[in-house]
């Protein structure tokens, strides 16, 4: 199931309401949401440089929404560039996150992407606390639902290797049939920068740019 939001002005009760309604009615097993303006980003638009306070409201009026009514994933523009969260985010804060940030269990909470570089790109910070993962790369996003329980998210780039990773939700959640990559997350933000990837041997590195480098895991170097 999607829902789109409008573009423009916060204050947009009517849309809000509509919005509220529209979940309660749903019986799909994803919930997408589609809208211009990011809850969070440091891309080509900073929403913690919040003068007129229009990302805050946006928060406010949202976020307890998305939470309530099980959104998985919602996906922005307005900064052209990619973000996302490497975990899933419950009242603005982590909740849940895999062991290397690419399996998020939104079983309790959603995920938020930021895809706005498909017609062009400016170059951003990317150092959100919030959003793990920023590639100043133009490119697309393809959601594919595998099952009622796992979804997968690709970030087509048209210059680099892009990005991908999967939701899963429900009792028994896990990614590519590990359950064990699923955990409760208890890592400080700072703490995030490196996070070691039990799949494919390799350690990935999230450096404050944003740009994401892979390169041999220490067990590999350390038998090497």
């Amino acid at each position: 199931h999607t829902a789109v939001l409008p573009n423009g002005d916060p204050n947009f009760a009517k849309f809000q309401k509509w919005l509220v309604d529209d979940l309660e009615r749903t019986t799909a097993d994803w919930i997408v949401v589609y809208m211009h303006h990011p809850l969070f980003s440091k891309g080509h638009h900073d929403t913690t440089r919040d003068s007129d306070h229009k990302y805050s409201i946006l928060r406010q009026r949202l976020v307890p929404v998305f939470d309530k009514h099980g959104v998985d994933i919602v996906l922005s523009g307005h900064s052209h560039a990619y973000e996302r969260t490497t975990s899933a985010l419950f009242n603005n804060e982590r909740v849940q996150d895999s062991a290397d940030g690419d399996c998020l269990d939104v079983t309790s909470g959603t995920a938020y992407v930021v895809t706005g570089s498909a017609s062009k790109k400016n170059p951003g910070q990317f150092n959100h606390p919030l959003m793990g993962v920023g590639l100043f790369e133009s490119g697309s996003v393809i959601l594919r639902a595998e099952s009622p329980q796992r979804m997968n998210v690709r970030f087509l780039s048209n210059e680099g290797d892009g990005d991908e990773f999967q939701i899963v939700k429900g009792s028994g959640a896990s990614c590519d049939g590990d359950s064990s990559e699923v955990r409760t997350l208890s890592l400080a933000p700072q703490n995030l920068q490196e996070v070691e990837m039990k799949r494919n041997g390799v350690w990935r590195e999230r450096v404050p740019s944003g740009r994401v480098g892979v390169r041999p895991s220490r067990r590999a170097l350390a038998s090497s």
